[in-house]
């Protein structure tokens, strides 16, 4: 079983004007994310702190070369506390 939790995206909203310089998300991306994240593709972000916005080809290189150097890149917790809780 897998747990996620999302934030609202940045979307403008179609009565403001697109002109202006701030990168607005697409409306489908925290969408299309939850449901890729459902996916076994996505088994890999199991336990990470992960952005809906990040490339997922380029988050799997990131998580990739970043747990070579530490098995918990990305994952939140406390510094310097040992205690697990059930195989986490």
């Amino acid at each position: 079983m897998r747990f996620y939790g999302q934030e609202a995206q940045e979307i403008q909203a179609r009565k403001l004007n697109r002109s202006q310089l701030h990168p607005w998300d697409d409306e489908n991306l925290a969408g299309n994310f939850a449901v890729w994240a459902a996916s076994p593709e996505a088994e890999f972000i199991h336990g990470r702190f992960v952005w809906a916005a990040w490339d997922v080809e380029e988050l799997k290189t990131r998580i990739e070369d970043g747990a070579k150097k530490n098995p918990r890149f990305l994952m939140a917790g406390i510094e310097g506390l040992s205690a697990s809780i059930d195989g986490i």
